[in-house]
C-alpha cells in the first residue's frame, strides 16, 4: 500500500518469529449487513498485521468472494480450514461481537488445542459508529 511506512523493525522480527497465524473470527449470521461488517473488521485486521510484517491466514478474507459458489454452510469449509489451521503456528482469535457464539470459532479452538497451538486473543478495531 503506497504511503505506508515499515519503519518498526522490531514488529517485523518479532512476526518472523510468530510463523503463520490463522485468524479465527465470527462471520455466518443471518443480517448481510452483520456479516458484512465482520468481514470488513477481520479484513481491517488482517491487512494491519500484513502491514507489521505478520504472516497471518483468514479464512474469512479469504473465502467470502466465493461465498457464493461454495456456500455459507460450515461443512464445505471445515475441511479446507482444518488443514489450513494444522499449517499454522498459532491461532489468533478476533473478538468481535458474537464470537463467543460462532460454531467455527468453538470447533477452530477446538482443533487449535488438539492440535497443541497456542492461541492468543485479539479486540476487534473500533469504527466510528
Amino acid at each position: 500500500m503506497a504511503g505506508i511506512e515499515h519503519s518498526n523493525e522490531t514488529i517485523s522480527k518479532q512476526a518472523t518469529m510468530m510463523g503463520l497465524i490463522y485468524l479465527a473470527s465470527p462471520y455466518s449470521h443471518k443480517n448481510e449487513a452483520v456479516r458484512r461488517a465482520r468481514y470488513l473488521a477481520v479484513r481491517h485486521i488482517t491487512i494491519e498485521m500484513l502491514i507489521e510484517g505478520f504472516a497471518v491466514f483468514s479464512p474469512i478474507v479469504y473465502g467470502r468472494d466465493m461465498e457464493g459458489q461454495i456456500g455459507m454452510s460450515f461443512e464445505p469449509w471445515t475441511k479446507f480450514n482444518d488443514t489450513m489451521l494444522a499449517a499454522c503456528d498459532e491461532v489468533h482469535v478476533l473478538q468481535l461481537d458474537g464470537w463467543e457464539d460462532s460454531r467455527g470459532i468453538k470447533h477452530e479452538l477446538e482443533v487449535a488445542k488438539r492440535l497443541k497451538k497456542p492461541v492468543q486473543w485479539r479486540m476487534g478495531p473500533e469504527f466510528p459508529a
